[in-house]
């Protein structure tokens, strides 16, 4: 298959998965893990605005070398505020995702990183608008290559999302 009807191939894909879980953020991970006992933080400020209302968010990241092979990344969400145009508002701490990702094989000049991961977000909002109450679980293949200065990361993910019925329901999407 040629380069160019791969990466069309994975373009469809992900945008095909975009609608599958619009209700969620797509996020794209990386096969290049970090060095063992090396930490790394991140945080951001997210805002959001639809014709529905606005929603605002402080989520953190904090990743750690495990081994070489494993790392460790928690995301808590200690600030959410949500703001719908219509009905009650919501402002609170939101839930928090941990994953585990392993290294499946390192990246050659010819074959990308390949790594799996596998995600659990713990039903840790308080309020209703900001958490479904429920966990969700994420599972995710991913590739990582280098081509020069353009770095390339394809994921693969499944998601079972939890609801505060009793039914769950099931998602997939591809990013790029």
């Amino acid at each position: 298959m040629s380069a160019l009807r791969s990466v069309s191939l994975v373009l469809v894909i992900s945008w095909c998965g975009a609608f599958h879980v619009a209700a969620q953020m797509l996020e794209t991970e990386t096969a290049r893990l970090l060095p063992v006992h090396w930490w790394k933080v991140g945080n951001a400020v997210e805002l959001q605005s639809s014709s529905e209302g606005t929603e605002a968010a402080i989520p953190f990241a904090f990743e750690y070398g495990l081994s070489d092979r494993l790392e460790l990344l928690v995301e808590p969400v200690p600030y959410t505020a949500i703001r719908p145009n219509t009905g009650r508002h919501a402002t609170g701490a939101g839930d928090i995702e941990a994953t585990v990702t392993g290294l499946v094989r390192h990246e050659t000049p010819s074959f990308p990183a390949l790594a799996l991961a596998g995600e659990v977000k713990f039903a840790t909002a308080r309020d209703s608008l900001i958490g479904s109450g429920e966990p969700d679980y994420s599972a995710f293949l991913i590739a990582s290559k280098r081509f020069g200065s353009f770095d390339a990361h394809v994921n693969l993910a499944y998601s079972i999302v939890g609801r505060p019925d009793p039914c769950s329901s099931t998602t997939c999407g591809a990013s790029l």
